[in-house]
């Protein structure tokens, strides 16, 4: 049997609050051979973060651990040993990786710096070596300009970058262990595809074992070896990735894939997990999903399950005990149709040639030297209540277009016309039809007052509108919005702060529903959600739509979610749309080798370790997009010409493509 570099023994984690002792992890146990990954899945609040932070001792001083508990890092037990030994371990023997960049990243220092810290503390490398070994990181973890980034400060580069940079830094003391917290979150699914082989050829490199924290069961498919469940505080299944993809046996594991959205889930409502994870300040007495299960039975209530093993699998449950084996489980619940509401189409917006480009400044006087071309030419139109889902990599101006449209962002040219009514040089009009058209923005955190309560947030727009009169209204509107996007009632008089990433996204998405809008633009709205949690909202918007006729303008680079919720996919490319159609066309025959390249980097669910493809190279930079077509430098198809001028517009059955592929010469 391969050597374990980590060996997890009953631990349990409580941290203090003014309400009592909070067990966020109780009693778990796992191991991690050498060269090998065990992912830890679950919802939000189900304690997979505070088990990692654990084991790299990062918690609070006034942390309480279980007198029997274990964190054995080879044959050193973590949790004796004192601050000073621990530093000397962190990032030498454990590099983690945070699931917030902008957090982890400390803005006063550039990204070399910041790398050459790590080697200063933890290698023998001279100043020069350690210049160049950071280099070396930069560019093994997909960075193209590795000069011009090592000169960078964190709030110069995308969220893509960023968590690349943090990557970097994990990786740079060559760890026994690496620590993965949601490593592939805030990347889209080309630069995911590239991480993931990162990590892969690394950990092969160093025999190291991975910690991989997720709620992306592609993901997981894809690099783990060994699957860990976890549900308030407890692991509840843990198998080998190729069993638990097969056969998931707790029902919480089979309904996370039932909430799966998929294509041919497009007519269905997913399937949800009614309730909330439950607290853990005073945990259920018996199995802590009783509440949750459709399964449950009177000994659920009361009698805690032990960890049962059945064949290679270990689950948490009294449908798998000895005395009631398996005789509890009643007929599979139907999903529920999607009733179509048939409404009279028009188009309720039209995007016409629209331009964005910012200036470049340089020098004492501040002249402009150059344009950053974010947007450039963009035509798009939606439909009322249909969804325009806009994909493609991080930084091909996706947002751009989404904040130009409100006017967040001022269009240097071109038309925004909404029903009828032209809104991009005409503010004063902009103003009122606010309510009409609102925007979930993909930062949570950063979009939400921390001085605010939830009920002043989410009432924020309502005041502003004067849609409502009496403080009586507003509440009651608040209480609605917070049950219909799965929070607590007691969430109203909380703040921003005291939520986790997915919870402040729920926020958001209901301060957006408050004002009654026509059209949502939702930015990257589920990518902070765990599977369970994206089924809620992805559910909450496709029933709005159908009840109100909501129009979506979705961007996303979750191509599950798409292929769900979309009526029509427009694919961006450095500021241009290169193709567009109908969903189930272009997501089953895309026709621009760089859609091709998108939807080849997508792990699938249950496909095993699948040989990703993805688009290799980087996006160039809009400030200097390439002469003729702007993907040909990373075209497998390039031709002579594509390298001349920039290729006209083409129908093939039904489907926009910019490319000269399908132009005759």
């Amino acid at each position: 049997m391969t050597e374990p570099i980590l060996t997890v023994k009953h631990l349990r984690t409580y941290l203090p609050s003014a309400q009592g002792l909070v067990r966020a992890v109780d009693d778990v146990s796992f191991t991690i051979a050498r060269g090998q990954t065990l992912a830890l899945v679950g919802e939000s609040g189900s304690g997979k973060t505070i088990t990692a932070h654990s084991i790299a001792q990062l918690l609070q001083e006034d942390v309480c651990y279980g007198e029997n508990s274990q964190i054995l890092l080879g044959d050193i037990d973590l949790l004796r040993l004192p601050e000073v030994a621990m530093r000397q371990i962190r990032g030498r023997r454990i590099g983690v990786i945070f699931q917030e960049p902008m957090t982890s990243l400390n803005p006063v220092f550039t990204v070399g710096e910041q790398i050459i810290e790590v080697l200063r503390l933890h290698t023998t490398l001279s100043r020069r070596a350690r210049n160049h070994r950071a280099m070396e990181l930069l560019h093994a973890v997909g960075i193209a300009d590795v000069k011009q980034c090592m000169q960078d400060y964190p709030h110069q580069l995308s969220g893509g970058m960023k968590q690349r940079v943090m990557i970097a830094i994990a990786l740079a003391g060559e760890p026994d262990l690496l620590i993965a917290d949601e490593p592939t979150t805030a990347l889209d699914v080309t630069i995911q595809a590239q991480v993931l082989s990162v990590l892969q050829k690394i950990q092969q490199e160093l025999s190291m074992g991975i910690l991989l924290i997720t709620h992306d069961l592609g993901v997981v498919a894809q690099v783990a070896d060994q699957v860990a469940v976890m549900y308030a505080g407890q692991i509840i299944e843990y198998a080998p990735s190729t069993v638990f993809f097969a056969n998931a046996q707790h029902p919480y594991s089979q309904r996370l894939f039932e909430s799966l959205p998929s294509l041919n889930k497009r007519n269905y409502l997913l399937d949800m997990i009614p309730g909330h994870v439950p607290s853990l300040i005073d945990p259920p007495p018996g199995c802590r999903f009783a509440a949750r299960c459709r399964y449950a039975w009177d000994v659920c209530e009361t009698q805690l399950p032990a960890l049962t093993s059945t064949g290679a699998q270990q689950v948490r449950c009294h449908l798998y005990t000895k005395e009631q084996p398996l005789t509890h489980l009643p007929v599979s619940e139907k999903q529920v149709v999607m009733e179509k509401v048939i409404t009279e189409s028009h188009t309720l917006l039209s995007v016409q040639d629209l331009t964005v480009h910012f200036p470049i400044r340089r020098g004492l006087f501040k002249r402009v030297v150059g344009l950053v071309k974010a947007v450039d030419g963009v035509d798009l139109s939606v439909q009322a209540g249909e969804t325009l889902a806009l994909v493609g990599e991080s930084g091909c101006g996706k947002t751009t277009v989404a904040k130009s449209l409100l006017n967040l962002v001022p269009a240097t040219s071109g038309k925004v016309v909404y029903l009828d009514q032209e809104l991009t040089h005409h503010k004063q009009d902009l103003r009122k039809f606010r309510s009409h058209l609102q925007i979930i923005f993909q930062d949570p955190f950063a979009s939400l007052d921390p001085r605010m309560s939830v009920t002043d947030i989410i009432a924020e727009g309502l005041l502003a509108q004067r849609l409502v009169a009496s403080d009586k209204a507003r509440l009651e509107i608040v209480n609605r919005l917070l049950q219909q996007v799965g929070l607590p009632l007691g969430s109203a008089v909380r703040y921003p702060h005291q939520f986790s990433g997915g919870q402040r996204q729920r926020i958001a998405i209901a301060r957006a529903l408050a004002v009654s809008p026509q059209m949502i633009i939702c930015d990257e709205p589920t990518s902070a959600l765990d599977v369970s949690v994206q089924a809620q909202i992805v559910n909450l918007l496709k029933n709005l739509q159908q009840e109100l006729g909501l129009a979506y303008i979705f961007i996303s680079h979750n191509i599950a979610v798409v292929s769900y919720l979309a009526d029509r996919v427009a694919v961006m490319y450095l500021g241009r749309i290169v193709e567009e159609g109908r969903a189930q066309q272009v997501l089953a025959t895309p026709k621009h080798p760089y859609t091709q390249g998108l939807l080849q980097s997508v792990p699938e669910v249950g496909g095993g370790h699948k040989i990703l493809a993805p688009v290799q190279g980087e996006l160039p930079s809009p400030a200097h997009p390439p002469k003729g077509c702007h993907f040909s430098p990373r075209c497998p198809h390039v031709m002579p010409i594509c390298r001349q001028s920039y290729p006209p517009k083409a129908v093939i059955d039904g489907q926009m493509v910019k490319c000269y592929l399908y132009i005759e010469s």
